[in-house]
């Protein structure tokens, strides 16, 4: 199984260690250390773990971690995009936050 084929919140084992995927190509581990996971790796579901786990159901602590990874990655996005692009900005965090359920930590 690749990383693209877990969903947000879903568990997998990687090198021994158990992670949460908590992005697209991201995964926290079970010391809180996060890391990026190549497509070309193979994973492994995690045992006893639904592979198909939705981030809505994931623990509230997760849940806590990814809002302020996006909050602190939303900041850094403000710094970066040009004044006459923060309106189209804010609507991408918008939409981004309807999506996923998170709370922005704003």
């Amino acid at each position: 199984m690749k990383i693209n084929d877990i969903p947000l919140g879903g568990r997998f084992v990687l090198e021994g260690q158990t992670y949460v995927k908590t992005g697209p190509m991201m995964a926290r581990g079970e010391g809180g250390e996060t890391r990026v996971v190549p497509r070309y790796m193979v994973l492994q579901t995690a045992d006893g773990a639904v592979a198909g786990t939705p981030a809505a159901a994931a623990p509230a602590a997760d849940r806590a971690a990814l809002g302020q990874a996006w909050s602190r990655f939303y900041a850094e996005c403000r710094q970066l995009v040009p004044p006459q692009a923060q309106g189209q900005l804010e609507a991408a965090r918008q939409r981004f936050l309807a999506a996923s359920g998170l709370e922005d930590g704003q």
